[in-house]
């Protein structure tokens, strides 16, 4: 793994037994994600987009091959070690927002900080801070039932950065939303990428290549090509960044 890098795949396979059936929805993948990118990895469905973020987020194993996080080979770690770590480095925004229904919108935002043993009072008065910096300051003790779809989106943009994540990994988080609240939640990942923090954004939506300084495209479990974006960095980096 070379040194600025963040998460590398390497000679990645992931393979699903089905019956007598053996199903490989990675192949051969070799992915570097470098401190402070916006990478968007783009396929149609079917094309492994699921296996690859679950991978790339270090949810899964793979079936052949290395994936390091941090230059640590994940393999390697204990699942409560992984957890602790995933938990510290990645923040996660999932396009169903897995937002727990009973919770308000500010304890949604305290959960990942309550697994990495922030005293709930501080954890807290944290959660109200992000929900005021993504416009829902006065939200925050609503349930998810009582938002609206942009709104949930935009709580689960604040629990992506509870535990101050160098990575967000995005999965469609524009899939359910009108065109207006979508251009206001990649407004939101745009800024989040331009504070120092790398993105990696999972999509089908060609449209949003544009955000991208590099994009990965997939077809059937393999990367077809890979193409550098027209964006420029304009990245502020946080010296407080994990």
């Amino acid at each position: 793994m070379k040194k600025g890098e963040v998460i590398s795949l390497k000679n990645v396979w992931k393979t699903y037994q089905m019956g007598e059936t053996k199903l490989d929805a990675a192949k051969n993948i070799n992915i570097d994600i470098k401190k402070g990118e916006f990478v968007v990895i783009l396929g149609p469905s079917g094309a492994g987009k699921s296996t690859i973020m679950n991978l790339v987020g270090c949810l899964d194993e793979p079936t052949k091959g290395h994936i390091y996080l941090d230059g640590k080979d994940v393999s390697l770690m204990h699942e409560s070690e992984l957890s602790r770590i995933r938990g510290q480095k990645i923040g996660f925004i999932f396009q169903q927002f897995n937002l727990i229904p009973t919770l308000t919108a500010a304890e949604n935002v305290y959960l990942p900080m309550s697994f990495q043993d922030v005293e709930r009072k501080d954890g807290m008065v944290k959660a109200e801070k992000l929900l005021k910096m993504v416009g829902l300051g006065n939200r925050s003790h609503h349930k998810p039932s009582e938002l609206s779809g942009g709104e949930r989106q935009r709580v689960a943009i604040a629990r992506s950065m509870a535990n101050s994540p160098s990575v967000i990994l995005a999965d469609e988080p524009t899939g359910n939303l009108d065109s207006k609240t979508g251009q206001e939640v990649m407004a939101m990942l745009n800024k989040i990428h331009e504070e120092g923090a790398t993105v990696i954004l999972i999509t089908h939506d060609l449209n949003l290549v544009k955000h991208a300084e590099r994009t990965i495209f997939l077809k059937d479990g393999m990367i077809e090509k890979v193409k550098n974006g027209s964006k420029k960095r304009k990245v502020m980096h946080n010296k407080n960044k994990k």
